[in-house]
């Protein structure tokens, strides 16, 4: 793998030539001369940028999560026992009525 110089400054100045010239004018330079072989690291580097040009990635489109709502708690306010006792007798009212709907 010993790159010969001649060949190098050669395949350099057609490079250049391509790099102005048409795509297709630019594949066939690359394919005649400009061979790994004949070319060092840097070169050879650039020969593969400009055969493989890098695709864009399409980026995936995160789906938003639905936030849940939260049930307010209802405050219950200190109450006399004299009025206790008269919402619980609602209360097993109200348990009475739902059962008897449920049937």
């Amino acid at each position: 793998w010993r790159p010969l110089i001649a060949k190098v400054k050669l395949s350099v100045e057609l490079k250049r030539s391509a790099f102005n010239s048409s795509p297709a004018r630019c594949n066939q330079v690359m394919r005649l001369v400009l061979q790994p072989r004949w070319l060092t690291v840097g070169d050879q580097g650039l020969i593969l940028w400009q055969k493989k040009k890098k695709k864009k990635k399409k980026k995936k489109k995160k789906k938003k999560k639905k936030k849940k709502k939260k049930k307010k708690k209802k405050s219950k306010k200190k109450k006399k026992k004299g009025e206790e006792e008269d919402e619980e007798e609602e209360k097993k009212k109200k348990k009475k009525k739902k059962k008897k709907n449920l049937n």
